[in-house]
């Protein structure tokens, strides 16, 4: 269900002590703000069917340690999957990235979890 919110994603929303975060079937588009990636205590975050791009955090499984599921499917990122959702995030059980544009290798990520 969209909100129909447009624009970028006010980087306020990373100073807030959030476990879940739905922003998903909008039209926002940038970039995630820094400050996302201080929200240690993100469990669930959701951002798919929007125009999303750059790349993402090469450390991004550490910054967000608690985080359990994550799904960026239909976004326009760029570079590869990092590999720390293999490596650090030992907690992520789910993640969705269906149809989001990237380049990259995604077999090392893949390696370390559990089927």
């Amino acid at each position: 269900m969209s909100n129909q919110l447009n624009g970028s994603i006010p980087g306020e929303l990373g100073q807030l002590n959030l476990k879940t975060l739905i922003l998903g079937d909008n039209r926002l588009s940038g970039e995630i703000p820094q400050a996302f990636f201080h929200l240690s205590s993100l469990q669930y975050l959701n951002l798919e069917s929007n125009m999303l791009g750059k790349a993402l955090p090469p450390n991004i499984g550490e910054l967000l340690p608690n985080l359990m599921q994550l799904t960026l499917a239909n976004n326009i990122f760029e570079g590869s999957i990092p590999d720390s959702f293999g490596n650090n995030a030992l907690g992520l059980e789910v993640i969705d990235l269906f149809l989001t544009i990237s380049q990259g290798k995604f077999l090392p990520l893949w390696e370390n979890f559990r089927i």
